[in-house]
Protein backbone atom coordinates (compact mmCIF):
# COMPACT_ATOMS: atom_id res chain seq x y z
CA UNK A 1 0.00 0.00 0.00
CA UNK A 2 1.59 3.12 -1.29
CA UNK A 3 1.30 6.71 -0.29
CA UNK A 4 -0.63 8.45 -3.03
CA UNK A 5 0.42 11.97 -2.62
CA UNK A 6 4.07 11.00 -1.83
CA UNK A 7 3.94 8.47 -4.55
CA UNK A 8 2.75 10.66 -7.10
CA UNK A 9 3.94 13.77 -5.65
CA UNK A 10 7.59 11.95 -6.52
CA UNK A 11 7.39 10.98 -10.05
CA UNK A 12 5.83 15.10 -10.49
CA UNK A 13 8.87 16.41 -9.40
CA UNK A 14 11.69 13.87 -10.33
CA UNK A 15 9.88 14.04 -14.10
CA UNK A 16 9.07 18.02 -14.21
CA UNK A 17 12.18 19.46 -12.02
CA UNK A 18 14.60 16.97 -12.01
CA UNK A 19 16.78 17.74 -15.34
CA UNK A 20 17.49 21.75 -13.98
CA UNK A 21 20.81 20.32 -12.26
CA UNK A 22 21.89 18.91 -15.61
CA UNK A 23 22.24 22.55 -16.45
CA UNK A 24 21.10 21.40 -20.35
CA UNK A 25 19.88 24.88 -20.97
CA UNK A 26 16.76 23.26 -22.79
CA UNK A 27 13.12 25.01 -23.24
CA UNK A 28 11.96 23.72 -20.03
CA UNK A 29 15.07 25.09 -18.18
CA UNK A 30 14.73 28.06 -19.75
CA UNK A 31 11.08 28.84 -18.73
CA UNK A 32 11.68 27.83 -15.48
CA UNK A 33 14.40 30.51 -14.91
CA UNK A 34 12.36 33.55 -16.37
CA UNK A 35 9.62 32.66 -14.69
CA UNK A 36 10.37 31.72 -11.20
CA UNK A 37 14.37 32.50 -11.05
CA UNK A 38 13.38 35.11 -8.12
CA UNK A 39 11.76 31.99 -6.61
CA UNK A 40 14.32 29.24 -7.43
CA UNK A 41 17.50 31.05 -7.58
CA UNK A 42 18.51 30.17 -3.99
CA UNK A 43 17.48 26.73 -4.90
CA UNK A 44 19.20 26.34 -7.96
CA UNK A 45 22.45 26.85 -5.98
CA UNK A 46 21.73 23.56 -3.83
CA UNK A 47 19.53 25.76 -1.18
CA UNK A 48 16.13 24.96 -0.43
CA UNK A 49 12.70 26.73 -2.10
CA UNK A 50 11.88 30.23 0.05
CA UNK A 51 8.88 31.45 -1.21
CA UNK A 52 5.93 30.85 -3.60
CA UNK A 53 4.32 33.81 -3.65
CA UNK A 54 4.29 35.64 -6.97
CA UNK A 55 2.80 39.37 -7.27
CA UNK A 56 -0.34 38.67 -9.58
CA UNK A 57 0.12 34.88 -9.62
CA UNK A 58 1.44 34.96 -13.16
CA UNK A 59 3.05 31.44 -13.02
CA UNK A 60 1.54 28.59 -14.20
CA UNK A 61 -0.45 25.92 -11.78
CA UNK A 62 1.83 22.98 -12.12
CA UNK A 63 4.91 25.13 -11.23
CA UNK A 64 3.74 26.99 -8.07
CA UNK A 65 2.41 23.20 -7.50
CA UNK A 66 5.89 22.11 -7.86
CA UNK A 67 7.62 24.97 -6.03
CA UNK A 68 5.18 24.41 -3.16
CA UNK A 69 6.00 20.66 -2.54
CA UNK A 70 9.70 21.17 -2.91
CA UNK A 71 9.61 24.12 -0.34
CA UNK A 72 7.15 21.71 2.18
CA UNK A 73 9.53 18.85 1.41
CA UNK A 74 12.51 20.58 1.59
CA UNK A 75 13.57 19.30 -1.44
CA UNK A 76 16.95 20.12 -2.46
CA UNK A 77 18.03 20.07 -6.72
CA UNK A 78 20.75 17.97 -5.65
CA UNK A 79 18.55 15.18 -4.26
CA UNK A 80 15.93 15.22 -7.60
CA UNK A 81 19.41 15.25 -9.41
CA UNK A 82 21.38 12.56 -8.08
CA UNK A 83 19.13 10.21 -6.39
CA UNK A 84 16.25 7.27 -7.57
CA UNK A 85 12.81 8.37 -7.24
CA UNK A 86 12.53 5.46 -4.62
CA UNK A 87 15.05 7.67 -2.65
CA UNK A 88 12.73 10.57 -3.18
CA UNK A 89 9.56 8.89 -2.25
CA UNK A 90 11.11 7.13 1.32
CA UNK A 91 12.49 10.90 1.80
CA UNK A 92 9.10 12.50 1.00
CA UNK A 93 7.75 9.86 3.51
CA UNK A 94 9.92 10.63 6.77
CA UNK A 95 7.32 14.43 6.58
CA UNK A 96 3.96 12.30 6.69
CA UNK A 97 3.61 10.46 10.22
CA UNK A 98 3.50 11.15 13.80
CA UNK A 99 5.99 8.58 15.05
CA UNK A 100 9.36 8.35 14.42
CA UNK A 101 11.39 6.47 11.69
CA UNK A 102 12.13 3.19 13.98
CA UNK A 103 10.94 -0.40 14.80
CA UNK A 104 9.14 -0.52 17.66
CA UNK A 105 10.39 -3.33 19.69
CA UNK A 106 11.77 -5.16 17.16
CA UNK A 107 15.35 -5.92 17.55
CA UNK A 108 17.63 -9.21 17.39
CA UNK A 109 16.10 -12.49 16.24
CA UNK A 110 12.59 -10.70 15.54
CA UNK A 111 13.79 -8.46 13.11
CA UNK A 112 15.57 -10.84 10.95
CA UNK A 113 12.99 -13.03 11.06
CA UNK A 114 10.53 -10.48 9.83
CA UNK A 115 12.60 -9.38 6.93
CA UNK A 116 13.26 -13.04 5.95
CA UNK A 117 9.88 -13.65 5.83
CA UNK A 118 8.69 -10.37 4.47
CA UNK A 119 10.71 -11.63 1.08
CA UNK A 120 9.70 -15.07 1.46
CA UNK A 121 7.96 -16.79 -2.10
CA UNK A 122 5.67 -18.18 0.55
CA UNK A 123 4.18 -14.71 0.91
CA UNK A 124 1.90 -13.42 -1.76
CA UNK A 125 2.87 -10.20 -2.90
CA UNK A 126 -0.77 -8.83 -2.59
CA UNK A 127 0.09 -8.67 1.45
CA UNK A 128 3.88 -7.48 1.06
CA UNK A 129 3.18 -3.57 0.89
CA UNK A 130 0.77 -3.63 4.21
CA UNK A 131 3.26 -5.98 6.18
CA UNK A 132 6.43 -3.28 5.49
CA UNK A 133 4.09 -0.30 6.59
CA UNK A 134 3.25 -2.37 9.90
CA UNK A 135 6.88 -3.50 10.10
CA UNK A 136 7.88 0.01 10.27
CA UNK A 137 5.35 1.52 12.13
CA UNK A 138 3.59 3.23 8.78
CA UNK A 139 0.23 2.03 8.42
CA UNK A 140 -2.17 5.20 7.38
CA UNK A 141 -4.52 4.73 10.85
CA UNK A 142 -5.92 8.07 11.85
CA UNK A 143 -3.68 9.55 15.17
CA UNK A 144 -0.41 8.34 12.93
CA UNK A 145 -0.39 10.36 9.98
CA UNK A 146 0.05 14.28 10.36
CA UNK A 147 -0.12 15.38 6.54
CA UNK A 148 -3.94 15.30 6.67
CA UNK A 149 -5.84 18.09 8.23
CA UNK A 150 -7.93 14.94 10.05
CA UNK A 151 -10.10 16.76 13.26
CA UNK A 152 -11.34 13.13 13.95
CA UNK A 153 -8.35 11.12 15.01
CA UNK A 154 -10.31 8.50 17.26
CA UNK A 155 -11.06 4.96 16.13
CA UNK A 156 -13.48 4.70 13.56
CA UNK A 157 -15.46 1.75 15.60
CA UNK A 158 -16.42 4.05 18.27
CA UNK A 159 -13.97 3.41 21.26
CA UNK A 160 -13.58 7.28 21.91
CA UNK A 161 -9.71 6.75 21.70
CA UNK A 162 -6.90 8.22 19.65
CA UNK A 163 -6.52 5.59 17.00
CA UNK A 164 -2.80 5.06 17.20
CA UNK A 165 -1.03 1.84 15.38
CA UNK A 166 -0.76 -0.57 18.88
CA UNK A 167 -4.77 0.51 19.16
CA UNK A 168 -5.91 -0.79 16.20
CA UNK A 169 -3.06 -3.87 16.27
CA UNK A 170 -3.81 -4.43 20.00
CA UNK A 171 -6.17 -2.57 22.09
CA UNK A 172 -9.54 -2.17 19.62
CA UNK A 173 -12.35 -4.59 20.91
CA UNK A 174 -12.85 -5.47 17.21
CA UNK A 175 -9.10 -6.91 17.11
CA UNK A 176 -9.35 -8.32 19.96
CA UNK A 177 -12.83 -10.76 19.05
CA UNK A 178 -11.66 -11.19 15.84
CA UNK A 179 -8.40 -13.10 17.24
CA UNK A 180 -10.15 -14.70 19.86
CA UNK A 181 -12.66 -16.21 16.80
CA UNK A 182 -9.85 -16.65 14.45
CA UNK A 183 -7.74 -18.57 17.41
CA UNK A 184 -10.91 -21.00 18.14
CA UNK A 185 -11.59 -21.60 14.21
CA UNK A 186 -7.71 -22.58 13.14
CA UNK A 187 -6.94 -24.19 16.81
CA UNK A 188 -3.70 -22.12 17.35
CA UNK A 189 -4.72 -20.36 21.01
CA UNK A 190 -1.51 -18.43 20.15
CA UNK A 191 -3.47 -16.00 18.27
CA UNK A 192 -5.52 -14.76 21.17
CA UNK A 193 -2.62 -13.17 23.03
CA UNK A 194 -0.90 -11.57 20.30
CA UNK A 195 1.19 -8.47 21.23
CA UNK A 196 1.84 -5.14 19.23
CA UNK A 197 5.90 -6.68 17.91
CA UNK A 198 3.89 -9.89 17.10
CA UNK A 199 0.63 -8.57 15.05
CA UNK A 200 3.12 -5.51 13.49
CA UNK A 201 6.39 -7.80 12.83
CA UNK A 202 4.41 -11.38 12.28
CA UNK A 203 7.21 -13.28 14.70
CA UNK A 204 5.52 -14.79 17.80
CA UNK A 205 7.92 -13.68 20.95
CA UNK A 206 6.60 -17.07 22.87
CA UNK A 207 7.94 -20.63 22.16
CA UNK A 208 5.69 -22.58 19.78
CA UNK A 209 5.41 -25.83 18.09
CA UNK A 210 3.92 -24.15 14.48
CA UNK A 211 5.84 -23.35 11.42
CA UNK A 212 7.00 -20.12 11.98
CA UNK A 213 6.77 -19.26 8.00
CA UNK A 214 2.99 -20.33 8.47
CA UNK A 215 2.45 -17.97 11.45
CA UNK A 216 3.83 -15.89 9.54
CA UNK A 217 1.48 -16.04 7.09
CA UNK A 218 -1.77 -16.12 9.54
CA UNK A 219 -0.71 -12.95 10.84
CA UNK A 220 -0.63 -11.03 7.72
CA UNK A 221 -3.47 -12.69 6.67
CA UNK A 222 -5.63 -11.70 9.77
CA UNK A 223 -3.68 -8.06 9.78
CA UNK A 224 -4.88 -7.55 6.01
CA UNK A 225 -8.25 -8.41 6.48
CA UNK A 226 -8.22 -6.86 9.54
CA UNK A 227 -7.25 -3.38 7.57
CA UNK A 228 -9.60 -4.19 4.77
CA UNK A 229 -12.75 -3.83 7.18
CA UNK A 230 -11.38 -0.50 9.33
CA UNK A 231 -10.64 1.07 5.53
CA UNK A 232 -14.31 0.33 4.77
CA UNK A 233 -16.04 1.48 8.54
CA UNK A 234 -13.97 4.46 7.91
CA UNK A 235 -14.96 5.33 4.49
CA UNK A 236 -18.48 4.45 4.09
CA UNK A 237 -19.24 3.34 8.11
CA UNK A 238 -20.03 -0.18 7.16
CA UNK A 239 -20.37 -2.55 9.77
CA UNK A 240 -18.64 -5.34 11.27
CA UNK A 241 -19.54 -8.99 10.86
CA UNK A 242 -16.71 -10.77 13.07
CA UNK A 243 -18.07 -14.33 11.94
CA UNK A 244 -17.55 -12.99 8.40
CA UNK A 245 -14.29 -11.76 8.33
CA UNK A 246 -12.91 -14.91 10.56
CA UNK A 247 -14.32 -17.23 7.11
CA UNK A 248 -12.56 -14.53 4.86
CA UNK A 249 -9.29 -15.67 6.93
CA UNK A 250 -9.94 -18.91 6.78
CA UNK A 251 -10.38 -19.30 2.98
CA UNK A 252 -7.64 -17.48 2.32
CA UNK A 253 -5.74 -19.60 4.30
CA UNK A 254 -6.92 -22.82 2.92
CA UNK A 255 -6.20 -21.39 -0.84
CA UNK A 256 -2.15 -20.66 0.18
CA UNK A 257 -2.20 -24.00 1.75
CA UNK A 258 -3.55 -25.69 -1.09
CA UNK A 259 -1.43 -24.07 -3.54
CA UNK A 260 1.82 -25.35 -1.32
CA UNK A 261 0.46 -28.96 -1.11
CA UNK A 262 0.25 -29.08 -4.94
CA UNK A 263 3.72 -27.71 -5.21
CA UNK A 264 4.93 -30.60 -2.72
CA UNK A 265 3.50 -32.95 -0.99
CA UNK A 266 6.02 -32.32 1.85
CA UNK A 267 4.89 -29.04 2.49
CA UNK A 268 1.41 -30.25 4.39
CA UNK A 269 3.92 -30.35 7.09
CA UNK A 270 4.21 -26.73 7.16
CA UNK A 271 0.63 -26.52 8.16
CA UNK A 272 0.53 -29.10 11.16
CA UNK A 273 -1.33 -28.25 14.15
CA UNK A 274 -3.56 -25.57 12.12
CA UNK A 275 -7.23 -26.22 11.50
CA UNK A 276 -8.44 -25.49 7.65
Amino acid sequence: MLCPVAFFGSIFLKFNFGSLGQRTDSLWECCIKNWALPLVGDWLLGDSVKQVRVRGNCLPLHIRLGLKLLRKWDIRIGELSSVTRRQIYQRILLSYFVVPMALKDCVGDVLSQSLRWLNDRRVPPNYFDLNWLALQGRLFVRGNVSFLNITERECPWGCSTNETLEHFLVDCPVTKVLKHRLAEALNVPHIKHLSYADTAYGVLSVPHPLDIGTVYLIISVMRYHLWQIRCRRSISHENVVIDQIVKSVVADLGFLREREVKQSCLNASKWRGVKL
